[in-house]
């Protein structure tokens, strides 16, 4: 009995040195192979993540592209608009300017003209409408400083002085004979004719039809 245990004990030990045998060979095995058993993977894996990351950064850069030309479209249409409209508004302020400046040119034609006797009563209508005629250029024109070149203004500011004179030689009353009132008047007109011309062709280069 005692030697089947012996011998039992014997066999036990035996198989517990031989499994130790064989798991350190199994752990050398590991420590050699596992190294790059397990690189390619860990490489893989980031690889992956990488190209990921990549597209991930892609995919929102092309929506930010997309995002701001939406943006520029929207703005280039707004200044359309505003560009349309800053035209629209000059256009119109130099249709009110050239008008005017011929009805104030035909009013004082009427005041201080030859065609009109000096004693007849339209003349001093004529006179007080032309001088509120020089008024209403003188705001149009105010109104006009945002939308017009400088070259445009300094000719309108021309004109207006050319008929602020006309207006002056109207307040002169009887100190001026109607010889010198007339000689003083085609100086006037003269000089209006001049300035009037230049602002027409300043006019056609705003508007483009020169």
């Amino acid at each position: 009995m005692l030697q089947e245990l012996v011998n039992t004990g014997w066999l036990l030990l035996q198989a517990a040195i031989q499994i130790c045998v064989v798991a350190y060979l199994i752990g050398l095995a590991i420590n050699r192979i596992a190294p790059g058993v397990l690189a390619e993977p860990i490489k893989n894996f980031y690889q992956r993540r990488r190209d990921e990351l990549n597209a991930e950064r892609t995919r929102q850069l092309q929506l930010e592209l997309e995002n701001l030309k939406v943006e520029l479209e929207k703005l280039k249409e707004q200044n359309k608009v505003q560009i349309s409209t800053l035209h629209a508004r000059r256009d119109e302020l130099i249709q009110e300017l050239y008008a005017q400046l011929l009805e104030c040119q035909r009013m004082w034609q009427l005041a201080l003209g030859p065609t009109t006797p000096k004693s007849h009563p339209s003349r001093e209508r004529s006179a007080r409408e032309a001088s509120s005629s020089n008024e209403k250029l003188q705001r149009i024109a105010e109104k006009s400083r945002l939308y017009l070149p400088i070259s445009a203004l300094d000719l309108i500011t021309s004109a207006v002085g050319s008929l602020a004179l006309a207006n002056e030689l109207w307040a002169s009353g009887e100190g001026v004979s109607e010889p010198d009132r007339q000689d003083r008047y085609e100086a006037i007109v003269g000089q209006f004719e001049i300035v009037q011309q230049q602002l027409e062709a300043e006019f056609r280069v705003i508007l483009g039809v020169g």
